[in-house]
């Protein structure tokens, strides 16, 4: 018993590898980025003083907290929102990082709770991992030590959680458990490519039904096996990749596969550059002759 508490406080307690760590700042700051660039023709509209809702009603409906609350004229929300864009850059650049999340962090929960028919659960999650970014040493990433791994390891967790509650909550609804979701979702609102016709077929549409309920069930467990990892890991992007194919809702794929990257090793990261270089070099007699 003491052993295992040793193992998984090693585990817990341990540290990080540098080179994951920047690529999660990188996807979760691009992924930030991308949501409040989608807010940017409607900013007077939703979140200021001269917008269709005030901020009092907001404040009653809304149970989080926001600047806006307090002040919401147009050329403060619109001051705010070139803050949050400048603190995103910082990010990237990895340039008063610490600092640069916090900003973000408060920002982007400010706008989210001042109007709130732009939160659902791609922003849920895209909050939870900015959290959790606010306690990540990206200082020593960026000198290339090891990392505390105690945030990550949180966050992973959260992550797991996620996808669990999330089969579980499938398990309950009817064309999930017989194979007719994404028959549905085919011929529904949320189809926008021609591609989702194909899951009006009964066969595919059962097939990827329960491929979905069989990834989200069994990523929270399979996750941590190293024999499993890898293949759980491209089950899930997989199934994400199909979503923003085939539904209009490819921002939350984008937010979900910037958050898988924490359960990345170094060992993929090398493989996967090691893959581009060679399907450059497939690729450059033929763009050399185009």
């Amino acid at each position: 018993m003491l052993k295992a508490f040793q193992q998984l406080w090693q585990w817990y307690g341990g540290t990080f590898s540098s080179k994951v760590v920047n690529v999660f700042r990188w996807s979760i700051a691009l992924v930030t980025a991308l949501s409040a660039l989608t807010w940017l023709p409607y900013l007077k509209l939703y979140f200021t003083s001269a917008g269709f809702i005030d901020r009092e009603t907001v404040r009653v409906i809304s149970s989080g907290y926001s600047i806006f609350y307090f002040y919401d004229t147009p050329w403060f929300v619109y001051l705010m929102y070139a803050l949050l864009l400048v603190a995103l850059f910082f990010i990237l650049w990895n340039k008063f990082t610490r600092v640069a999340f916090v900003v973000v962090f408060v920002l982007f929960e400010s706008f989210l709770n001042r109007m709130a028919l732009v939160q659902y659960g791609g922003t849920a999650i895209v909050e939870i991992a900015l959290f959790f970014a606010l306690f990540i040493d990206f200082n020593a990433a960026k000198k290339g030590k090891e990392v505390p791994a105690w945030p990550l390891r949180l966050l992973q967790i959260q992550i797991c959680l996620v996808y669990l509650s999330a089969a579980l909550e499938k398990v309950k609804i009817p064309t999930w458990t017989n194979g007719t979701q994404l028959q549905g979702i085919a011929v529904g609102s949320l189809s926008y490519l021609p591609l989702a016709h194909f899951l009006s077929n009964p066969i595919l549409s059962v097939m990827l039904t329960y491929l979905t309920m069989a990834g989200e069930l069994s990523f929270t467990f399979l996750v941590w096996n190293p024999a499993t990892r890898r293949p759980i890991l491209l089950l899930v992007a997989f199934v994400h990749l199909c979503i923003a194919c085939v539904m209009n809702v490819t921002y939350f794929s984008f937010i979900m596969l910037a958050v898988l990257t924490i359960f990345l090793r170094d060992e993929d990261l090398e493989e996967f550059m090691r893959w581009c270089q060679v399907a450059r070099k497939k690729l450059k007699p033929f763009l050399l002759k185009s």
